[in-house]
């Protein structure tokens, strides 16, 4: 852009309303035949697109949650606020993102909260070297720690096996944490191994991991023709309010409310 030496408008590198591309990769499976080139400067640090904000009126107003936060904006500007994320029916969108359905995969997406009493991890900081755990070792939890990693299992082992009830020849994708992933594998449930795909982007609580990971698992997941995926979700006001905004619309189904 440095280069161009003049100002630069151009729409997304992605098809609207599909999940949206944080690798050249990403870019190129949508855009393949449209663009000549990409230039590839690297994954995105947040995986979540830019917080919008209305600056026209005497408050800023948030119209889409990114990794700025609200809280972000009124300690710079010592001014509360607002949040005006949900679009009311008939409104028109004053921002990228604010259809019900978007950032949306082929097949169905479904929310699995992670239980009120776990500690969200990273929910307050913008730490773009999170690390993503990806194996855990169940030697080395106390029993605390092991009833927590069952409390956080237990409503996507649950959730697996009444599909699979329902349709036993469906393929499930499920983004979550390791605990999630290490405890399904040690139940040896042949039915549920050779009908899931992981998606595993870190500790199930941490929300800065799971908001980098969103868009790449749900792409990754579809692009493995999973018929639904079963995504964690949190309740925080940090930047997992950003990850749901995106995870809520990427579930939404016609007739849901916003």
């Amino acid at each position: 852009m440095r280069f161009c030496d003049c100002p630069v408008a151009a729409p997304s590198a992605n098809i609207s309303g599909s999940p949206s591309p944080t690798r050249a990769d990403h870019v190129m499976a949508d855009m393949d035949g449209y663009v000549y080139a990409v230039v590839d400067g690297g994954e995105a640090d947040y995986g979540l697109e830019s917080t919008v904000v209305d600056a026209t009126g005497t408050v800023p107003v948030v119209l889409r949650p990114g990794a700025v936060t609200g809280k972000m904006i009124s300690e710079a500007l010592e001014t509360n606020s607002e949040d005006n994320t949900i679009l009311k029916k008939g409104e028109t969108p004053k921002a990228p993102g604010m259809k019900y359905r978007h950032y949306a995969p082929h097949c169905s997406v479904e929310i699995i909260d992670l239980p009120n009493d776990i500690e969200l991890i990273n929910d307050e900081t913008l730490d773009t070297e999170t690390e993503e755990d990806t194996e855990l070792d169940f030697t080395k939890l106390s029993d605390a720690e092991k009833k927590e990693v069952l409390k956080i299992t237990l409503p996507f082992m649950n959730r697996i096996r009444e599909i699979l009830n329902e349709n036993p020849l469906a393929r499930i994708g499920v983004f979550a944490g390791v605990e999630v992933k290490a405890s399904l594998e040690m139940l040896r449930d042949d039915n549920i191994y050779y009908h899931t795909e992981f998606f595993v982007y870190g500790r199930s609580a941490d929300t800065s991991a799971a908001s980098h990971c969103l868009f790449d698992g749900l792409r990754e997941l579809d692009v493995n023709k999973t018929d639904i995926i079963l995504a964690m979700g949190f309740n925080g006001d940090g930047i997992s309010k950003a990850y749901m905004n995106r995870l809520k619309k990427a579930a939404y189904k016609s007739g849901d409310m916003p």
